[in-house]
């Protein structure tokens, strides 16, 4: 009895552990968020809600919009460390937001992404309203005149460009200007000034990204409230074997039986 009595203590605490740290773990892996916010960034859940002020760790549902205003920058973030700036007076629709596809619509401004190496059948997609620029692991920028023209400029990796019934590849260190008609001029070598651009942008992306992730300290008030639920599950941890008493133990055993298998059953809330 007293080594069966252990065999469950033992057991319901690894399922205990196992569910705080799934709990710490979704708080981490959380959809797209906000992962950096400078100046005057707003959000809205849809293009008739109402702008409100953006925050670092703010969730953002597909169909959500994210606008900066002047001298204001915001870096999003998706799940697998996928993540883009975006630069003054830009205007952001989240479009798509599934573990096979991930799309944004960029309506005007201009936006760096940083993506990592996808996975077969994955899409991560930046649409403009004259050009789409589908990634498969790669830094580019994209920037949208008030026109409607579009600008894509690509630092490393390849990125397919489809403006109607064109489609090109370009290459790390090429840029193309897609019109509003759709017509995309020939392939250029990017300028010196936009190379460093994207290079400055992908830099702050990483470092975002990597503050950002679990283990990491971070001052943003998202990551914040991150960190505490995960001490949170952290120190419910600690308090395992004092919460599972051997004496609870001992009659939850004495009530499923000797020669009985009994499963438990617990759920957990967090209030926010």
């Amino acid at each position: 009895m007293a080594f069966k009595s252990s065999m469950n203590r033992w057991f319901a605490a690894a399922c205990f552990t196992g569910a705080l740290l799934l709990i710490a773990g979704n708080a981490r892996a959380a959809g797209i968020t906000m992962a950096k916010v400078s100046g005057t960034v707003e959000t809205r859940a849809g293009a008739s809600g109402e702008w409100r002020k953006a925050a670092a760790g703010q969730a953002v549902a597909p169909g959500g919009m994210i606008r900066t205003g002047a001298d204001s920058t915001a870096i999003v973030q998706w799940p697998g460390g996928h993540a883009l700036r975006m630069q003054p007076m830009t205007t952001l629709t989240i479009t798509a937001d599934s573990p096979s596809e991930n799309r944004s619509r960029v309506a005007t401004g201009k936006i760096t992404a940083h993506v990592k190496k996808l996975s077969t059948g994955q899409r991560f997609e930046v649409e403009t309203p004259t050009a789409i620029a589908g990634v498969r692991g790669t830094t580019f920028l994209v920037d949208v005149a008030p026109s409607g023209e579009s600008l894509i400029c690509v630092g490393s990796g390849q990125v397919a460009v489809d403006a109607g019934d064109v489609s090109v590849t370009l290459d790390g260190g090429v840029m193309v200007t897609v019109d509003t008609d759709g017509g995309v001029s020939d392939p250029e070598p990017l300028t010196e000034i936009l190379r460093e651009e994207i290079l400055e942008h992908e830099t702050e992306i990483n470092e975002t990204v990597e503050a950002a992730a679990p283990g990491h300290a971070s001052s943003d008030a998202g990551d914040t409230a991150l960190d505490t639920a995960a001490e949170a599950a952290q120190s419910a941890l600690d308090s395992v074997n004092a919460l599972l008493d051997e004496q609870v133990v001992n009659e939850t055993i004495d009530a499923i039986g000797e020669d009985q298998t009994g499963s438990v059953h617990f759920d957990i809330y967090i209030s926010q």
